[in-house]
């Protein structure tokens, strides 16, 4: 894949991306703190806070143990007899 390739696949996709997430976190804490007394909007932020970035960690976990998965190739085993480290490895979908 060319550096061309990889610019357009992932530009355009963090270029929606970052918008959709400022705007559904925005969403989440006002939802969260709607009616929540004033004496308790600290704990109710505090909470709602430590959920987005938990299930955050949560969903990207999977993702990333899945996708970046050691190579096993020829070429990496003779990278790794080299010195040189190998590059992670991703399946062309």
């Amino acid at each position: 894949m060319s550096n061309f390739q990889l610019f357009d696949d992932i530009f355009f996709g963090l270029l929606v991306t970052g918008p959709g997430v400022g705007l559904a976190f925005v969403t989440a804490t006002v939802a969260a703190l709607a009616g929540v007394a004033e004496h308790e909007s600290g704990l109710a932020s505090g909470l709602s806070n430590t959920a987005l970035q938990i299930g955050g960690a949560l969903g990207v976990a999977p993702g990333s143990a899945w996708r970046w998965r050691p190579c096993s190739s020829a070429t990496c085993r003779r990278r790794r007899r080299s010195g040189s480290r190998p590059a992670p490895s991703i399946p062309n979908d």
